[in-house]
């Protein structure tokens, strides 16, 4: 391929051999590689049960310096991203850094090229709209970070990472250690993913002039593991933060709306924080209700679990689903999942809604800083207690303790009653 052949927003620098300086210039070729494979030679890589590493656009910003706009903005064709690798030729000596991103959305690639990056990695990133970079289990957003110099000719890998994780459920099965329950019309109503975000950011920041780490402009900051706090998937070194807040619930950033200007926008999605006992609040739509909630309708018979009328009844469901979402947990409330009402936190869950004999009972499981470009694969989820009144938390039950006494007879001696009449 040749570095003219580049579909782009700005005209390559120095394309080859028409300029006269061709003897002052390198041409570096980019491999694009995703799940440590190149994408021509894998064609379709596929994972679990979808295929959630199809690239159907790839956009590469082009940083001459770390704290100012992209100086170039280039956008490959199809038929260059089936080949799986680029090149771009410069002057010799020169050094630029690029953010490559797959399958992001138009509106947002062009807010990227007026977009100026942090001028530190604990600074806040600007955040862009998930619904314009999720197209579904086949097109999800990814990206890269990588410095180069063109110093020689020679070639460099460009390793996608996915900006979400993915949650595998492949079965539930009842269990309960009430029998009763057992003889009971128990039925899956939904499995959702909730208090996650509908925003993220396509980088942290570009490094300075003397720190460039490519995971951490990428993906921000980590923190360390902590016991009494463990990460979900049993993480025992350090996980990235992702995206967060201080306060659960509904925030509210402003971002750019589709004519030029900003709005306030909702970032969580599917929020439960402090909602009423008896509730699952749903707030995803269209590609992104289908990444983050499965539901069965009960009235045909879909997703029952126990009978009570038919004593042969399977008490396991097939789910094989899917679950995507962007990480970031937000910073409030207390660690664990059995919490008082006001002590509850807003850390992204997995929750099982269940109806029985028509009441609703929720199965919340805790996600602590779940990790971007991860796969956590659930094999099966066997429901044995009886659940919780709240979609979000376990409500804590304070035992107490009781003494139970006769009181004596109280004795009145009345020596006589005289009736006249």
């Amino acid at each position: 391929m040749l570095a003219s052949g580049i579909s782009c927003s700005k005209e390559i620098p120095g394309t080859a051999g028409d300029d006269g300086m061709s003897a002052l210039e390198h041409k570096v070729t980019f491999r694009i590689n995703l799940d440590g494979r190149n994408i021509a030679a894998t064609k379709a890589v596929t994972s679990g049960v979808y295929d959630d590493a199809t690239i159907n656009r790839l956009d590469i910003f082009e940083f001459k310096t770390w704290n100012s706009k992209p100086v170039e903005h280039y956008t490959l064709t199809a038929e260059e991203i089936e080949a799986g690798e680029f090149i771009l030729q410069k002057p010799t000596d020169q050094t630029f850094r690029y953010l490559v991103v797959a399958n992001g959305g138009p509106l947002a690639m062009a807010r990227l090229e007026q977009q100026t990056p942090a001028s530190a990695e604990y600074s806040t990133p600007s955040y862009h709209r998930l619904p314009e970079a999720y197209g579904g289990a086949d097109s999800i957003p990814m990206g890269a970070i990588l410095q180069v110099s063109y110093n020689s000719d020679h070639s460099e890998d460009i390793n996608l990472y996915r900006y979400m994780y993915r949650v595998d459920v492949g079965s539930i099965t009842a269990n309960f250690d009430n029998p009763v329950w057992m003889g009971k019309d128990v039925f899956v109503k939904r499995i959702a993913l909730i208090n996650v975000y509908r925003a993220f950011p396509y980088y942290y920041w570009m490094g300075s002039y003397s720190s460039f780490n490519p995971m951490n402009c990428l993906f921000g900051v980590k923190s360390s593991y902590n016991s009494s706090k463990p990460f979900f998937g049993g993480i025992t070194t350090s996980a990235w933060r992702g995206m967060g807040s201080s306060i659960g619930g509904d925030t509210s950033v402003y971002m750019y709306n589709g004519s030029g200007g900003t709005e306030s926008y909702t970032i969580t999605m599917n929020n439960n924080y402090r909602y009423s006992a008896g509730t699952l609040s749903i707030t995803a739509t269209d590609e992104l209700l289908d990444a983050t909630v499965q539901s069965y309708d009960n009235s045909e018979g879909e997703g029952r679990l126990c009978s009570s009328t038919n004593p042969s009844q399977s008490h396991t469901l097939t789910v094989n689903k899917s679950f995507y979402a962007i990480p970031g947990t937000a910073d409030c409330g207390n660690y664990g999942i059995t919490q008082t009402y006001n002590n509850q936190n807003a850390y992204p869950k997995l929750v099982i809604e269940l109806d029985v004999n028509g009441n609703t009972v929720f199965y919340p499981i805790q996600m602590y800083y779940p990790q971007p470009n991860t796969v956590y694969s659930i094999s099966s989820i066997t429901l044995k207690g009886a659940g919780s009144s709240y979609s979000n938390f376990i409500e804590e039950k304070t035992p107490v303790d009781y003494s139970m006494a006769v009181v004596p007879w109280t004795d009145i001696t009345i020596d006589s009653i005289v009736i006249d009449e």
